[in-house]
């Protein structure tokens, strides 16, 4: 038992003297609440937690400062209060994995952080808890295999996306293959090249010609007709 008043006393100890340390500044706006934070006393830098609100006085986020910097995890809201997403933050940068919620409770979208960048699988899903589609980021952009997938779970799309110079992102580029959400059978086979597409091949009529130049110049543009075509 007194061991127990003993740690008590300490923790109340502790918190008494990180409450002299710091304050909490409270930012009002035409009479409501939208700001709330702890800084340093002596410094008035940040440090502890940050919480924003909705214009009806649900919290909309919360995440901790560190002196100054941000750390720990992150969690936003939904204006009625529902949890909307949950990241983590390592001296001010994203880092880790995060995941996005519905307003229903299901995850909307999960993927993953290095060094404030996304990085790997970015995978939506439909409110039903339904893969809706799977892109592959690097460095915070579209670059790698996609898959789309229609609301009954099946997969209706599958290429590659390239990203050029940073400014022309989730550019469609090699084969597009796409299906039938019913009978699941590819439905056309398409070339892209920077985002340009020409179908190449039709499941009512096989193979065809370049209708355009472009076309032309996509399927036939010094590349082995193999591997323009490509295979199942």
């Amino acid at each position: 038992m007194k061991s127990l008043i003993k740690a008590l006393l300490a923790v109340w100890f502790a918190l008494g003297l990180y409450s002299c340390q710091t304050k909490v500044v409270t930012v009002h706006y035409e009479k409501r609440v939208v700001e709330r934070y702890q800084v340093l006393t002596k410094s008035n830098v940040r440090d502890g937690y940050y919480k924003v609100y909705h214009n009806n006085g649900n919290l909309a986020l919360e995440h901790t400062y560190d002196h100054g910097a941000l750390n720990g995890v992150e969690r936003i809201f939904h204006e009625d209060g529902s949890l909307s997403g949950v990241l983590i933050l390592e001296n001010g940068k994203y880092e880790g994995p995060f995941v996005y919620y519905h307003p229903e409770g299901t995850v909307k979208q999960k993927g993953y952080y290095k060094e404030n960048a996304m990085e790997g699988e970015l995978c939506s899903y439909y409110v039903d808890g339904t893969m809706k589609e799977c892109i592959t980021m690097k460095n915070n952009v579209e670059q790698g295999g996609f898959r789309e997938y229609a609301p009954n779970g099946v997969l209706v799309r599958k290429g590659n996306y390239i990203s050029i110079l940073g400014d022309k992102e989730g550019l469609e580029d090699g084969l597009i293959y796409e299906y039938d959400s019913e009978t699941r059978q590819l439905k056309t086979k398409k070339r892209c090249q920077e985002g340009f597409c020409c179908t190449i091949w039709a499941r009512e009529k096989g193979y065809l010609k370049p209708s355009t130049s472009i076309c032309d110049e996509i399927m036939n543009g010094g590349t082995e007709k193999s591997k323009m075509l490509g295979s199942e």
